[in-house]
């Protein structure tokens, strides 16, 4: 038998590589953030949520993330996984990161690049985490299992959702700028194009 030794068959190294994705998810995040152009879809529900309820911004985060998981475990039991429950703490570091090491930029053209340069970071630290293979971050999981069900793509699935957490975000008091805009519209796609570089090619047929 051929023994496993891809990345991909490795435990140790699919969790590294399930919390170094989602460390750059927070990172690309942090990015966003010191960019200042608008907080990304779901952040804006978080927002709502906690101006609503008066509870602290993690907090809410973390509820609104176990409450995702139960649904995606719901629809899905296979994309969540305990260490589904681990990822935010890793996205968490990543943000903190990021926000420790650079100053708030002014609004300018290269702070918008920053936010783009962001997005870009969040999506492949998306597909990285979704390489692994050891489960999936609470919204992910979600999407999948949404995946699972409809038999649609990742990019559509995602702009429905994250259009929906935008809009109840808005109702609630969150805030939205126009890097929020471009987060919903190329979030999506960027994670797409991740996945499929990050999916290895199988050779074709031998010419004859």
């Amino acid at each position: 038998m051929k023994a496993k030794t891809t990345a991909e068959n490795r435990p140790a190294a699919r969790m590294a590589l399930l919390m170094g994705g989602a460390f750059l998810m927070g990172a690309g995040i942090g990015l966003c953030n010191v960019a200042g152009w608008g907080m990304d879809p779901l952040a804006v529900l978080v927002s709502g949520v906690s101006r609503s309820l008066a509870v602290s911004f993690s907090l809410c985060n973390y509820i609104l993330y176990l409450l995702m998981a139960a649904a995606a475990w719901r629809l899905d039991a296979r994309q969540v996984t305990v260490w589904s429950f681990m990822t935010p703490f890793a996205c968490s570091l990543g943000i903190e990161a990021v926000m420790r090491a650079l100053p708030p930029l002014p609004h300018s053209v290269l702070s918008f690049a920053c936010y783009l340069a962001g997005i870009t970071v969040m999506s492949l630290g998306i597909a990285l985490s979704v390489k692994a293979q050891m489960g999936k971050s609470p919204y992910d999981a979600l999407i999948y299992a949404a995946m699972t069900r409809t038999g649609k793509n990742y990019a559509p699935i995602r702009w429905g959702m994250d259009a929906a957490w935008l809009i109840v975000g808005i109702a609630l008091g969150g805030a939205c700028g126009v890097g929020t805009v471009a987060a919903l519209l190329i979030t999506g796609k960027l994670v797409e194009t991740f996945n499929k570089l990050l999916t290895p090619r199988t050779a074709g047929p031998a010419p004859g």
